[in-house]
Formats: C-alpha cells, sequence, structure tokens
C-alpha cells in the first residue's frame, strides 16, 4: 500500500502528473476509483476508516495531534493474527496506532510541514532493502511530502508536479520490481484525503474529500465489470476489499461495502458469497445497534437480499437475477450503514443541559451585576440554601436513574468523577444564590446597559443580531460577511454622526456670533460711540428744550431731539418685536465670508473614508468562507510565481508604512530601533525562506538555512529582549521614585507610585503591541504582510477619531475593538472550517517538532487578530482613563472593568445561544462539518478572551 498524504482525485485523473499510473489504467492493469472520505479530514482518523472499515468521530481531530494504540478490529491485526508479516516506513501514526505489529519500521514526524523533502527521502531510501527481502508479506508506506507542501506554499505550487512525478516514479519502481520477480501481487495507491485550493485540510469541500483509489496488478485485464455500483464508494469500502484481496476476515465493526471491480479474480458465485459475508457482518452490526430490529427497514432489505440470493442459487435465471441480487445486497446494505452509523452517534444530554443552566446562570450573573461591585451583603437565607441543595441532589439522582440522560461523565463513582460533579453542583448552587442577592436590583442593573448614543445603541443591536445569526447554517459558513457589513455600517453611522454634529455646532457658534453682533452694533451710533438709553435721551432733550430758552435755537434742536428720540423708541419697538431680520437670520445660516474648509469636518471624514477603503481592500486579500472559497483573490495572485516580484516590493512598502507608523506614535526610542532590527531580520526571514526575491542585494550561494530558521529566532530574541528592556525600565523608575520621594508622607508616596505603576501599564501595552506586530509580521502568510500594514493604518486612524475626538462610551468602544478583531480574524482567510488553519504557521524557527512551540505558534497566528485588537482597547482605554472616569458612575469603578464586563455579557450569551442551537440542531445534517467546527472556535474565542480577562483584571 503506498498512501500518499493530500492525494487529491483530480491530481491522479483529471492531470498527467503521475505517467505510469495513467499508462497502467489504459492498459487494464488497474482498477481506478473515486472514494469520498467522511469528515473530518486529517490524517488520523482516515488510517482508522482505511484499516477498521468504521466511522471516527470527530473527537479525533483533537486526537490526531496525540494518536494512541487502535484498540478496534482492524486488517492490520488481522494480518498480525494470521501470520502475515508486515513492514512500514513513513508517518509515525501508523507505529502508534500499530504498536509491535511491524517486522521492521520506521517513522517520520508528520507534523514539521516546512520540510517536503527529507520526509519523503527517508521512506524512500528503505526501498531498494526491502525489494532484496523475500520476508513480508505486506508493505506500507506513508509519504508526506505533498501534504506538506499544500500546508506550506498551496496545491497550484509549481513544486506540486514534481512531487507527483516522484511519487509516480516510486511506484512505477516497486511495480517493475515485483514483476520482474514473477510474484502475485497487489499495489493500493490512494490518499488519505485531499486537500483545499489554500492546501490545507479538515472540511468537508470536495477537494477534500474526494480521493482516488488505483488497485495495481499484472492480474488485472481488460475487460467490463460484472456490476457498477449504483452508489457513490467510500473510503471505508476500501477496507473489507483488501480484506477479502489477502483472505483476511472482515473487521468486526466494518460498514463498508466490498468493490467487486477491485476483486476481479472471482467469480460471480464467489462474489455473491462475499457479498453474502459482507451483509452478513453488517446485519450483525445492527442487531447489536438497534433494539426493534423487527421494525427495522434496513433489516427488511438485507432478508430480502439473502431471499433473492437462495432463489438464485436453487434456480439460477440468468444475468437479469444476478444484478437483481447484486443490487439488493446494496441497497441493504447502505441502508444498514447508515442506521448504524446514527445510532452509533450518542450524545450526553445531562451534560449537555448541565452546560446550558450553567451558561445561562453566569450570564445572568454577569449582567446582573451592579457598578457597585461583584457581591452585595444579602444573601439567601439558610432555608432557600437548604432547599436549593436537595432540589440540584434530586434532580442529579434523577438525571443518573435515567435512561435518555444517563452520563457517564456526570454519574460515575470514581473519584475524579464525584469530584467534578460536586464542583459543577457547587457552581450552580453559587450562581443561583449570587442571583437571588441581586434579585431586589434586577432592573436598576439593568439599566446599565441602556445605549447612551446612536453608535453604542448600533453597535449592541449589531452584536445581538450577529449571535442570533447563527441560527442558520449558511449564516455560520458566510459569518465573514455579517462582519464585513457590520463595521462598514458603523463607519459610516459615524461619518453621517460626525458630520451632523459639526454642522449643528457650526449653526449654534455661528447664531451666538451673529446675535452678539448685532447686539453691539445697536448700542453703537454711526461714528462708532455708544447710544444712550431712552430715559437719558429723554432727559437729555429737556436739556436741550431749556437751552432753546436760554437763547438757543429752537427749531434746530427740537428737530434734532425728536428725531433722536423716535430713531430709538422705533429701534427699541424693533428689537423688543423682532430679534433678528429675515437677512439677519439668512446672514447665520448661509454666511457669506465662512470659508468652505470650515464647512464640514475633512479630517475626520477623510479619516473615516480610509478606512473604509482600507477595509474593502483588506477583503480583497483573502477570499473565505465557503460559497467564494474557490473564487481567486488577490493572495492567490500574489502567490503565483510569475508574481513573486511584485510582491517582494509589496512587502517592503508595507514594511516601510509600518514603520513609519510606529515611529510617529512612540518617536524615535530603544524600543523602535529594536522593532526596526526585527523588521530586518522578518525580512530576512522570507528571503531565506525564498518566499520574495531580492530586491537590494544578491542572495548569493545556497546556504543549509534554507527554511530562515535563524532569522525567526533572532525574532523572537528581539521581542524578548524589548519587553525585557521595558521592564527594567520600569523597575529603575520606581526604585528611583521611592529614594527621590523619602521624605514624603505615605499617602503622597502611594500616590506616586500609582501614577507610576499607570503610566508604566501603558507603556507596556505599547511595547507588547509593536511585539505582536512583529509576532504578526513573522507567522502569517508572506502575502498577509500588506494586511497588517493596513490593519495598523486603521487602528491609527480609528484611535485619533472615535477615542480622541468623538468620544465613544468605553462599553462601545470594547464593542468596537472586539467586531474589528473579529474582522480581521477572517480577513486573514480563516472561516470556521478547519480546513482555512495554517499550519505551516506552527513552525516558524523550529528545526524539529515540539508539540507546545507548535500549538502555542498556531494559536497565535490564528487569533492574531483579534488579540492584536483587544491589545488596541487596552491603550484605548489607559490612554483616555481621566475623560472615562469623569463620565462613569461611580468613579471609582475602573474603565477596564466596564469593558471587560461587556466582553465577557457577549462570550456567555453567543456561548448560550450556539450551545442552545448545536442541542436542537444534533441531527441535523450538517452538524459535523458546519455546527461542531464552528463550536470548537467559539470555545477557542472564549479562552482568547479569558486570557485578556485574568491580564486586565489588575488593571
Amino acid at each position: 500500500m503506498v498512501l500518499i498524504d493530500a492525494l487529491r482525485a483530480d491530481f491522479v485523473f483529471d492531470n498527467d502528473y503521475m505517467p505510469f499510473i495513467s499508462e497502467k489504467g489504459r492498459g487494464g492493469q488497474s482498477r481506478r476509483y473515486i472514494v469520498k472520505s467522511h469528515p473530518p479530514t486529517v490524517t488520523l482518523p482516515r488510517i482508522k476508516a482505511l484499516t477498521s472499515g468504521s466511522i471516527p468521530g470527530f473527537v479525533d481531530v483533537v486526537l490526531n495531534f496525540d494518536s494512541s494504540s487502535l484498540s478496534e478490529d482492524n486488517i492490520i491485526t488481522q494480518g498480525l493474527n494470521h501470520g502475515r508479516k508486515i513492514v512500514f516506513y513513513g508517518d509515525d501514526t501508523w507505529i502508534k496506532l500499530f504498536p509491535e505489529h511491524f517486522i521492521r519500521s520506521e517513522g517520520t514526524t508528520s507534523f514539521f510541514v516546512t520540510d517536503y523533502t527529507e520526509v519523503d527521502n527517508n521512506v524512500t531510501r528503505h526501498l531498494d532493502m526491502e525489494l532484496s527481502l523475500d520476508d513480508w508479506d505486506i508493505m506500507v508506506l506513508h509519504y508526506l511530502g505533498l501534504d506538506h507542501i499544500g500546508h506550506t506554499v498551496g496545491p497550484h505550487s509549481s513544486i506540486v508536479p514534481p512531487k507527483l512525478l516522484e511519487m509516480d516514479r516510486v511506484v512505477e519502481k516497486i511495480y517493475t520490481s515485483l514483476e520482474e520477480k514473477g510474484e502475485r501481487f497487489l499495489m493500493l495507491v490512494c490518499g488519505d484525503h485531499g486537500m483545499s485550493d489554500q492546501g490545507s485540510h479538515g472540511g468537508a469541500s470536495d477537494r477534500e474529500v474526494l480521493v482516488p483509489a488505483v488497485f495495481l496488478s499484472p492480474q488485472y485485464k481488460k475487460h467490463v465489470d460484472t456490476w457498477s455500483p449504483h452508489h457513490s464508494l467510500l473510503q471505508i469500502d476500501l477496507a473489507p476489499t483488501l480484506s477479502v484481496l489477502m483472505s483476511l476476515p472482515l473487521p468486526t465493526n466494518n460498514l463498508g461495502q466490498v468493490i467487486l471491480g477491485a476483486v476481479d479474480g472471482l467469480s460471480v458465485s464467489q462474489k455473491l458469497d462475499t457479498l453474502y459475508l459482507n451483509c452478513q457482518q453488517i446485519h450483525g452490526l445492527l442487531l447489536s445497534s438497534v433494539a426493534d430490529i423487527a421494525h427495522e427497514p434496513s433489516y427488511e432489505l438485507a432478508a430480502y437480499a439473502m431471499e433473492l440470493h437462495r432463489s438464485y442459487l436453487m434456480d439460477s435465471t440468468g444475468k437479469q437475477a444476478v444484478e437483481d441480487v447484486f443490487r439488493s445486497y446494496e441497497l441493504a446494505m447502505d441502508e444498514m450503514s447508515s442506521r448504524i452509523a446514527r445510532s452509533l452517534t450518542t450524545y450526553d444530554l445531562y451534560s449537555m443541559s448541565l452546560a446550558i443552566i450553567l451558561l445561562t446562570l453566569c450570564l445572568l450573573t454577569t449582567s446582573m451585576t451592579s457598578q457597585q461591585g461583584w457581591w452585595v451583603e444579602k444573601s439567601m437565607p439558610a432555608i432557600g440554601c437548604l432547599a436549593l441543595s436537595i432540589i440540584l441532589i434530586l434532580g442529579h439522582m434523577m438525571a443518573c436513574t435515567s435512561q435518555s440522560f444517563y452520563s457517564t461523565l456526570l454519574c460515575g463513582w470514581s473519584l475524579k468523577l464525584l469530584s467534578l460533579q460536586c464542583l459543577l453542583l457547587s457552581a450552580v448552587g453559587l450562581l443561583v444564590t449570587d442571583l437571588w442577592s441581586h434579585k431586589a436590583k434586577f432592573i436598576t442593573n439593568l439599566k446599565q446597559w441602556t445605549p447612551k448614543g446612536l453608535l453604542e445603541c448600533f453597535l449592541f443591536i449589531g452584536t445581538f443580531a450577529h449571535s442570533l445569526s447563527f441560527g442558520a447554517s449558511s449564516f455560520v459558513e458566510e459569518e465573514h460577511q455579517t462582519w464585513y457589513h457590520l463595521t462598514i455600517t458603523f463607519l459610516l453611522l459615524s461619518l453621517v454622526t460626525k458630520i451632523q454634529g459639526h454642522l449643528k455646532k457650526l449653526f449654534i457658534e455661528e447664531g451666538e456670533n451673529k446675535s452678539t453682533r448685532y447686539h453691539e452694533q445697536d448700542h453703537l451710533n454711526c461714528d462708532g460711540t455708544e447710544q444712550k438709553s431712552a430715559t437719558e435721551q429723554r432727559t437729555s432733550s429737556l436739556q436741550q428744550i431749556n437751552a432753546y430758552q436760554n437763547g438757543v435755537t429752537k427749531r434746530e434742536h427740537m428737530h434734532r431731539s425728536s428725531n433722536e428720540i423716535n430713531f430709538n423708541e422705533q429701534n427699541q419697538d424693533s428689537k423688543e418685536s423682532n430679534y433678528m431680520s429675515k437677512d439677519q437670520q439668512n446672514d447665520i445660516l448661509f454666511p457669506r465670508k465662512r470659508s468652505w474648509k470650515h464647512l464640514l469636518p475633512w479630517k475626520p471624514c477623510v479619516a473615516i473614508a480610509i478606512v473604509i477603503l482600507l477595509g474593502r481592500l483588506l477583503r480583497m486579500v483573502n477570499q473565505t468562507g465557503n460559497k467564494w472559497l474557490d473564487t481567486p483573490d488577490l493572495g492567490d495572485w500574489l502567490l503565483r510565481p510569475e508574481n513573486k516580484l511584485v510582491l517582494s516590493y509589496i512587502v517592503i512598502v508595507s514594511y516601510a508604512v509600518i514603520l513609519v507608523t510606529m515611529v510617529i506614535d512612540l518617536g524615535i526610542t530603544t524600543e523602535t530601533v529594536a522593532f526596526t532590527a526585527g523588521l530586518g531580520l522578518t525580512y530576512l526571514y522570507r528571503l531565506n525562506s525564498h518566499e520574495i526575491l531580492p530586491l537590494f542585494f544578491e542572495s548569493g550561494e545556497q546556504h543549509q538555512n534554507l527554511y530562515g530558521t535563524l532569522e525567526a529566532r533572532g525574532v523572537y530574541a528581539v521581542i524578548l529582549m524589548t519587553n525585557l528592556i521595558a521592564l527594567t525600565k520600569w523597575l529603575k523608575n520606581m526604585f528611583r521614585s521611592r529614594f527621590e520621594n523619602g521624605g514624603q508622607t505615605k499617602s503622597e508616596s502611594l500616590e506616586i507610585l500609582i501614577k507610576s505603576k499607570q503610566l508604566y501599564i501603558t507603556h507596556a501595552i505599547r511595547i507588547l503591541k509593536i511585539s505582536w506586530v512583529l509576532l504578526m509580521l513573522l507567522l502569517l502568510r508572506t502575502h498577509n504582510t500588506v494586511l497588517v500594514a493596513m490593519v495598523i493604518v486603521q487602528e491609527q486612524l480609528l484611535g485619533k477619531l472615535l477615542v480622541k475626538e468623538m468620544r465613544l462610551p468605553v462599553r462601545g468602544l470594547a464593542l468596537l475593538c472586539w467586531w474589528m478583531g473579529q474582522t480581521v480574524f477572517f480577513q486573514q482567510g480563516n472561516s470556521n472550517s478547519l480546513s482555512t488553519v495554517d499550519v505551516s504557521a506552527g513552525y516558524v524557527g523550529l528545526q524539529d517538532y515540539q508539540a507546545h512551540w507548535v500549538g502555542i505558534l498556531l494559536f497565535f497566528a490564528t487569533y492574531a487578530g483579534p488579540i492584536f485588537w483587544l491589545m488596541t482597547l487596552v491603550q484605548y482605554v489607559l490612554e483616555t482613563e481621566s475623560f472615562y472616569k469623569e463620565h462613569t458612575v461611580p468613579v471609582s469603578r475602573s474603565p477596564m472593568l466596564d469593558c471587560t464586563q461587556t466582553l465577557l455579557t457577549e462570550r456567555l450569551f453567543t456561548l448560550l445561544w450556539y450551545t442552545l442551537i448545536v442541542t436542537s440542531q444534533r441531527y441535523h445534517l450538517f452538524v459535523w462539518t458546519v455546527f461542531s467546527p464552528k463550536l470548537l472556535y467559539e470555545g477557542m474565542l472564549t479562552f482568547v478572551f479569558f486570557v485578556f480577562a485574568m491580564v486586565t483584571a489588575r488593571f
């Protein structure tokens, strides 16, 4: 058996990459099939299905990284028990699954995905020795190079055809050598799973589940098959087929059907006997899996097929009768296998129900907690606690004695399981007690979630609507579209709000200025002197009349005085009756002399427009989801070999943008110098990994550091040193402040220490952010370098706009950063399918497989975007904490606590709602391909928030 990891069906049948296999197919010395593997499409469950004929569970995705021996009946164990000598070379998963089964073996790790040359050479180098020996009956070879190429550079890379040709030559070498010996032999060339167009696997797309199965033997001749199956061939069908070909018993838990075309040497009667044994074996599984077997339709189909077979043996009626028997057996085994598969899927309803209860109580406790603290003094009375305890114990006993709700986890009697049961029931009791203590202030505490503005209201509604959208499988598959539309809509709403606020402020200020100016003009004469009041003017007129009587011309003075009196009275009446004239009002609403530059807030408008434009460009970098996943995107175009020069220039420009942004934000400091050195090492890593071209110097001769391991480790060292330098500076300043302020009072010293701590935390978050940016540039794929640059520009613009100018409330700010983090998560190329996980990121800087480091780096790369925006949230809050404290009640409550409570409530509500959906849809057609992977992602995302909450709890 030659098992080529991640061998897609189209690699063999749609291309001429493997000429020897194609030649044997044309010559009739092979039987070629396309078989469908069950998800999850990862190595461990596929090997189990291939050797046992059973359908592994979804939990094998996790066990794939730490496999143990296979206790289930399989063809390898059957071969060992029947005296067959087996040799194996390749993926060490086989050695873990089948310990002490092989007379000779050597394993290679399947997780060091950057190596696709030596990992195959270590298998092929044993061929000459094994082909010269005659002491083995079965040889299994598992090649990993093709899978590693897919994880590293994708299936469309130029190095895929040479690798397939290499595998074809291995097959040719084995076939020719055995044929020259004149021995009867059979070869099976197959794949365990396929790979997506992005190079990964684990999902349920056709590229991932459809794999080739090619049987090669000189005994095969050109002929027309006696029977062509009407159902799609499955990967589990290979196990019974190999058992028949090697004259071994069928595996006990096999659910597959023998492929009759592959057992070409059998007569029609022998093929019918084979189907009978296959049907009897599956029929036995049905009897042990289904209680009411008499009313089972598949049982009746099996009985009908056996009766038809018996009739054929007693009185043969020709070819048509044989086809009827074949068809009857096929239908019966199809129905029985499907029924058994459904019955094998059991659900622990008690554990699921208890999880829902705990999530509900946690959500209510978190959302109803008052702003004064997490606990209050008044609690449930003693009689209430006793009644609650009795209810919990009785409920637990009823669940454990119920057939539907019995749980092996929660109803066991071992010490560990009893401790777990006590812990969970105590948690339920404590949460109920806490809710009881808050019942009096339920409505009051609920009011704290009232949005304080249009933007915050939209953030709350959008978050709630996003969680509700998980009720449809299409929205789960295309979740990225929800985040894209929500973020763009919020930015447009921010733009409208900013313009509206600016115009309102502009009109108010202009109105105040105009009214002030008209008031001043009303009290001035035409020469600029201040006018007198009406009483003063009347007094002046009397004085003027007296002056006339004293010899001044009466007519002149009377004329002047009456004009002044009439003018001032009319002016006073006009001001009392009409404050401003129509022309004055139009002048205020439409100022003639104001510059167009002041009509709109151009800087915020341009900033928001740039953020929206960058968001649209980020969507073009990586296609994700399910519907448009195979659509070519910018990343696919940049990764083509002919576009490597363009990619190289884009990387340089992106590095320059990031460096300029960091210098503007932090200035020229020790940290920015270290960041520049890290950028240089990252560039050298990309260069030595042959992902970009040298633009400024020749790369020189090829050296042993093929994968840039030293440069990657240099980046890790720079990150570590940068944070150590920041820590040293803070400790130095802390000691200095203590010694310099030794003569001050205790309260003054404490205040100084608190301020120093706050300054250090703000500075530390900045250092962590630039360190995280370096890590993102190192771990993400090369074409995502431009994504990191655009995300940083977005963050800087939003920080200056929404935090420093618009003063978004702290709860809204927390939700906004969460939205942006989720958006970047999908813009990286991630989705809710396991096939989009970039496994190669876990091996950057490593020379061998180290499980813990691989897991950590893989986690960092996958959730790089959400973690970056959580760090940004902390920076935003700390830099504007004085503002938020002035607008938060009470003043003593930390703004970070508001952020944590808001995001915790979001996490709990989403988890509760999605758990309810998964529980109710556990028999849904897409439960294992759509809902279950999403549940894993939600669990990991909650872990990200948990770490964030634990770190920020001290702020």
